[in-house]
């Protein structure tokens, strides 16, 4: 500026015009007509701002970035994140849930930008606050400094936990937003096993006994990353089930035949039930298979030998609920056994009794038809089954139960 005793530049030699100069400053440039001019450089504001829940924890946030205007650059965008409240634009990082500075997906003018925030918790209420800023050759500046109306606001509440069933085999892959992982194993049901029969005339004697349930087994609290990769099996008939190296399950164990006289319920999760037959003209019927952990039952009756204990499988001990958490849904159940007859001391044939059901759980049934364990249960299958009513010599005795596959379940969160 001229003045005093020396030279000077006037507003014709500037190249700077106010729009180049922030707002409040003063300065001489070339649209001031050589005097002090205000400057009128602002933030240029976003045209439009939301946030969605995507999957979890996981959010996205969009913009629409403005249409270049003179005077008003534009950088990208601040995003600040709390619950509670909306965020002040200066708010100190220490009170944010989560924050982002930067140009998102898209620098085209008046295009859609976005980017994904990990929120903290699951289940939450967030808060969202969102302004543009510019970089100078002083620093960066903001869109809130000249202009409060440049403010965008937005809410969005994140996901809850979430529920996969996985009743194949699979390579699962960990879905964005979630950090850990529970994960409940059933193995696939023992099979039942077919009826005894006395070595020399092939007439059934004793019903066959239930296959276990298939074993079950949780594991809680373990870590994974979003697009972690895990092989999941899920087990047929007496096969494991597995989930990765995080936890396993066997499956159970198919009914025995041992010889004409000893057919033994499987072991499991759940027992099989125990073989049923009669003695001295008199009936007993098929063992139920356990549930809940438990053993399976013996054939229950009256006659001579009434009394005698006909070999239930052992069942894992310990709960087959859902995670092992009490009110959940029961899984491998044992199969029930079929019921049996023998009459001593003649050829005659008399009546022959229907096997009870398998636990509680998808077990199969020791009736008549003997039935499979449930798909995606682990139930055993149910043994096979003396007809009742069938005064045949040598009656012919239906199929055997076939075990139920596993299954994998797993809490997201």
């Amino acid at each position: 500026m001229t003045g005093g005793s020396g030279g000077g530049t006037g507003s014709d030699e500037c190249t700077a015009t106010l729009d180049h100069v922030l707002a409040g400053e003063t300065a001489v440039t070339s649209d001031s007509n050589d005097e002090p001019g205000i400057g009128r450089m602002t933030v240029n504001s976003i045209m439009s701002f939301s946030v969605a829940p995507y999957s979890g924890r996981r959010v996205l946030v969009k913009w629409q970035n403005p249409n270049p205007t003179p005077g008003k650059p534009f950088g990208g965008v601040i995003v600040k994140c709390m619950a509670g409240r909306y965020p002040a634009w200066n708010e100190p990082d220490a009170n944010l849930a989560a924050g982002y500075a930067g140009v998102g997906s898209n620098t085209a003018p008046g295009g859609w930008s976005q980017v994904f925030m990990d929120m903290p918790n699951l289940n939450t209420l967030y808060y969202f606050t969102c302004f543009g800023y510019a970089t100078t050759s002083f620093g960066d500046i903001w869109s809130p400094v000249y202009d409060p109306a440049t403010i965008k606001q937005a809410t969005v509440a994140t996901g809850g936990v979430q529920n996969i069933t996985i009743t194949g085999t699979q390579v699962y892959t960990i879905p964005d937003g979630f950090s850990t992982i529970d994960v409940f194993c059933v193995g696939g049901g023992g099979n039942g096993s077919e009826v005894s029969r006395n070595l020399s005339s092939t007439n059934p004697l004793h019903g066959g006994a239930g296959g276990g349930g298939g074993y079950t087994n949780t594991a809680k609290g373990v870590h994974v990353t979003p697009g972690q990769q895990i092989a999941a099996t899920v087990g047929g008939a007496c096969a494991a089930t597995s989930f990765g190296n995080i936890c396993s399950a066997g499956g159970g164990q198919s009914g025995i035949v041992v010889g004409a006289s000893r057919v033994q319920g499987g072991n499991g999760g759940s027992g099989g039930g125990g073989d049923g037959d009669a003695w001295g003209y008199a009936y007993r019927n098929g063992g139920s298979g356990g549930q809940d952990g438990g053993n399976g039952r013996p054939g229950g009756g009256t006659g001579e030998y009434a009394s005698q204990t006909l070999n239930p499988g052992t069942g894992q001990g310990r709960t087959t609920r859902a995670f092992g958490e009490a009110g959940n849904t029961l899984y491998s159940g044992g199969g029930g056994s079929g019921s049996g007859y023998w009459q001593s001391g003649s050829s005659s044939e008399g009546h022959y009794w229907t096997g009870y059901y398998g636990g509680v759980g998808g077990a199969g049934g020791g009736g008549n038809p003997a039935t499979n364990g449930g798909a995606g249960t682990g139930g055993g299958g149910g043994g096979q089954n003396r007809p009742y009513g069938d005064q045949s010599y040598r009656p012919y005795c239906g199929p055997v139960g076939y075990g139920g596959s596993g299954v994998i379940l797993l809490r997201l969160y």
